[in-house]
């Protein structure tokens, strides 16, 4: 039989192997999907004040960016 989770957001169950699962700091977080997972997210970040997090949200923006750039570079043609 497969362990079975239930989404903290809308209470659906789902199988292993499924959903979204994330284990932040011993706090197992479980999402039948993507959207319950943003849903949860959208919802934290909300409540929370940016100044908690802003230079973690900007470092976060900055590392993503850097990324495409380095994907861009490494997918343009070289004439």
């Amino acid at each position: 039989m497969s362990v079975k989770y239930e989404c903290i957001v809308c209470g659906k169950k789902f199988p292993k192997g499924q959903g979204v699962l994330l284990n932040l700091y011993n706090v197992e977080l479980a999402f039948h999907s993507k959207s319950c997972a943003l849903k949860f997210f959208k919802t934290l970040f909300s409540k929370i004040e940016y100044g908690l997090i802003g230079n973690y949200v900007e470092a976060t923006i900055n590392e993503f960016r850097e990324k495409i750039a380095d994907d861009r570079k490494r997918k343009a043609k070289n004439i």
